[in-house]
């Protein structure tokens, strides 16, 4: 797995093994960033960060800071040195937790918040809720990646769908608050 474009483009990720950890795949990185640019200036939220393929490659190509949640101990860790080797540890950090119980200790002015949280869970459904209620700029995005058939429970949250973009089984779902 590698960084597909930006300041560090190319560079090579470690991650864990994990059956919780699920890297999203170049292709799909590649779109996410590509439909979102320009990247200068964001501060990103990476939920359910895994890998951390996400943050990184937001860093990679312009954001001013990456916050990565991450519950595996050991995937937390490898986050941690990775941004270390990247000399990227003054923009990136992470911080372990449950989602979503571990949004309340998060500041909320986030310009682009990513969720991959695992596939058969309601992980989703339940950190979109909490979400929901943030102040969140109203510019703000999220984006969830899910399997396609599966999409998240928007009901009951100001949550509205934007857009829905599929590569094969994989669904990026883009939100934005209504007011």
């Amino acid at each position: 797995m590698r960084i597909v474009g930006g300041e560090l483009g190319g560079r090579r990720l470690s991650a864990i093994r994990s059956d919780g950890i699920r890297p999203t795949p170049e292709r799909v990185r590649e779109a996410l960033f590509s439909r979102y640019a320009p990247w200068e200036g964001m501060h990103v939220l990476d939920l359910f960060a895994g890998s951390g393929a996400i943050g990184f490659e937001a860093i990679s190509r312009g954001a001013a800071s990456v916050l990565a949640v991450e519950q595996n101990p050991k995937a937390v860790q490898q986050l941690k040195q990775q941004a270390e080797a990247f000399g990227i540890s003054d923009r990136y950090s992470v911080i372990k937790g449950t989602l979503p119980k571990a949004l309340s200790k998060i500041e909320r002015a986030y310009d682009f918040v990513f969720l991959d949280p695992p596939y058969a869970s309601s992980l989703a459904s339940e950190t979109l809720a909490v979400l929901s209620r943030w102040n969140l700029p109203d510019e703000s995005i999220l984006v969830v990646e899910h399997k396609k058939n599966a999409p998240p429970n928007l009901a009951g949250s100001s949550l509205e769908e934007v857009a829905s973009h599929r590569y094969g089984d994989t669904v990026l779902l883009t939100l934005k608050r209504f007011r």
